[in-house]
């Protein structure tokens, strides 16, 4: 943590603080990534440094993390980039002042995520030097049907950027989807395959949304893009090449199909999540590890994916159909439009349409 002081208005009175992965708006950053031997002496170290470090600091001085909403370097952050430490004092859970050292870390270390599998690459590629990423790999515009042919050939895995209805309505075949709007670097770094390169794909080829996700994949140690699909999804259908589609149901519907026994319902939310708000009818399996299928769930086996909003079930969907999932379809407004459905809403909306 860094302490910032305006020179020029006092020596004394610091006015922000550069917290990294200490201190995050609504949140603390996670003592768990170097393993279960030493994340409790961690957590205690982490104590020790919010009762002592911040202790004299005053509550006006404001405070900016290294990360935000949708990192996995801690639960529950906020969406703000900034806050000030007197709001954190105030409103922060792991801040509160009558927790007991024993009380902290239990709250501390429960309901974490996951850990991302690129984090113990990140530490090796940060040990060793990273490479030289000037000029940013990626930004080659390739010709619809040389990435058709190359998909064709299983030579190139496909990241497609849009959102998930965008995707579902036609996409390339055996791509990824990984909406840019959300939290891309995490779900592009844990997922991708390492085997073959990337090749990234958008509404149009916008350079300027293809950047922003090289640089997110770079930043997780993702840097094999060999480039993007020029002119974008909308080149790719104007080229009259295949496309495969991911069905999408409300969740009326797909709550009527489970109820009924025509479809097995798949929660890839987090652990702590699927606790806090589970169906019993759901079979779990979080995202990343839908990457070897869902126990249970058989290719031929039709099949409702759900998570919180539609974002990481979109991914886990389309993983799961380039493992041969072919009756597999997202639940629109995951978990909360799940739990506000019911049968007779659906049955009253068909009945009006």
């Amino acid at each position: 943590m860094f302490v910032v002081y305006d020179g020029a208005r006092s020596q004394t009175d610091p006015v922000a603080l550069i917290t990294g992965d200490f201190l995050f708006v609504g949140s603390l950053g996670r003592p768990d990534l170097l393993g279960e031997d030493a994340k409790r002496e961690l957590a205690r170290q982490m104590f020790r440094s919010v009762r002592e470090k911040l202790a004299d600091l005053p509550d006006g001085v404001e405070v900016h993390p290294g990360h935000g909403a949708g990192s996995a370097c801690g639960a529950g952050m906020s969406g703000r980039p900034v806050s000030t430490l007197g709001y954190e004092r105030r409103t922060n859970p792991y801040l509160d002042p009558t927790l007991s050292e024993a009380d902290f870390v239990e709250k501390l270390l429960h309901g974490l995520p996951e850990i991302p599998d690129f984090y113990p690459r990140n530490k090796g590629i940060n040990t060793a030097g990273p490479k030289d990423v000037i000029p940013l790999p990626g930004m080659v515009p390739l010709e619809p049907s040389d990435v058709a042919r190359r998909v064709r050939a299983d030579e190139a895995t496909v990241i497609d950027l849009r959102d998930p209805l965008a995707f579902g309505g036609g996409h390339v075949p055996g791509a990824l989807g990984i909406g840019i709007r959300g939290p891309f670097a995490n779900w592009a770094g844990w997922v991708t395959p390492d085997d073959k390169p990337v090749i990234l794909v958008d509404d149009t080829g916008d350079p300027a949304v293809i950047e922003e996700a090289v640089r997110g994949m770079v930043r997780t140690g993702r840097d094999y893009i060999d480039g993007y699909v020029r002119g974008g999804m909308a080149a790719w259908a104007e080229t009259g090449l295949p496309l495969e589609t991911l069905g999408q149901l409300d969740a009326g519907q797909a709550r009527e199909a489970v109820q009924h026994g025509e479809m097995k319902l798949v929660d890839v939310r987090t652990p702590a999540e699927y606790e806090e708000d589970r169906d019993d009818a759901a079979i779990h399996r979080p995202v990343a590890e839908t990457r070897d299928g869902v126990p249970g769930v058989e290719p031929e086996d039709s099949a409702a994916v759900i998570c919180g909003s539609g974002y990481r079930s979109t991914v886990a969907a389309s993983i799961l159909k380039r493992l041969g999932h072919r009756r597999v379809t997202n639940v629109v407004g995951g978990m909360a439009a799940w739990n506000a459905a019911s049968s007779e809403a659906a049955d009253r909306w068909r009945d009006a349409a």
